[in-house]
């Protein structure tokens, strides 16, 4: 075996080394000009998305809302529960898997203000939504 057909056999799957396999000089170019597996350049396919994937799920849609009603909500914030929701319904622009996303609102600010340790309290009579 010279030199290059010894590359091509190094270069061979394992289960064709272990047969009775006879090299033809097409599988000795195929073979040598085959990179390793670490010099092998990936295909970068690009990743459309699926009307699927472009639905929020659970977990991100509660994500979106928090995000939403952070900034909404100051210290000196006159924003009732009702406005706070009322807002996220009009302005939640993505799809979801829930039909309201007025009542993850609410789940989410109930959440928030109750407990000792609460990031926002409900204040005066008027039942303001602020951060404590």
């Amino acid at each position: 075996m010279n030199e290059r057909e010894l590359k091509a056999w190094n270069n061979l799957p394992p289960f064709l080394r272990n047969t009775d396999y006879e090299l033809t000089p097409q599988d000795i170019e195929y073979y040598n000009s085959s990179k390793p597996k670490s010099e092998r350049k990936l295909a970068i396919v690009p990743k459309v998305p699926s009307e699927r994937s472009r639905v929020l799920n659970r977990r991100q849609t509660k994500e979106c809302v928090f995000d939403m009603l952070t900034p909404l909500i100051t210290k000196t914030s006159k924003l009732t529960k009702g406005a706070l929701m009322r807002h996220i319904r009009t302005n939640f622009k993505h799809q979801s898997t829930y039909a309201d996303v007025g009542k993850v609102a609410s789940k989410i600010i109930n959440q928030n203000t109750t407990g000792r340790f609460s990031k926002w309290h409900v204040a005066t009579t008027a039942r303001y939504i602020r951060r404590k």
